[in-house]
């Protein structure tokens, strides 16, 4: 793993985190899976894969070794997850 590719994973899951509050209309990112899953936002595949990409990138920022998830197709799933699916538009 470089040191870019890990800048990048930590970037795009900081996106996911920030769609998936606005998508959800709450703070609480726990929070949000039921409410994006029950608008049909994410699948249950897609939300296991962003809490295991989530749970890799706080292991990577207590300096803990990548697993081989950490690739750059992981990086484009979650920005497929983000555009296609978590980027609603705003109500006003």
């Amino acid at each position: 793993m470089t040191p870019t590719l890990a800048r990048q994973f930590h970037g795009t899951c900081a996106l996911v985190r920030v769609q998936l509050m606005r998508a959800a209309e709450n703070s609480d990112v726990e929070a949000c899976f039921p409410v994006v899953r029950s608008r049909e936002l994410i699948t249950e595949d897609d939300e296991c894969f962003i809490r295991a990409c989530f749970a890799l990138d706080d292991a990577l920022q207590r300096g803990d070794e990548p697993n081989n998830l950490l690739t750059k197709e992981t990086i484009a799933r979650l920005h497929m997850i983000v555009a296609s699916r978590l980027n609603v538009a705003d109500s006003a």
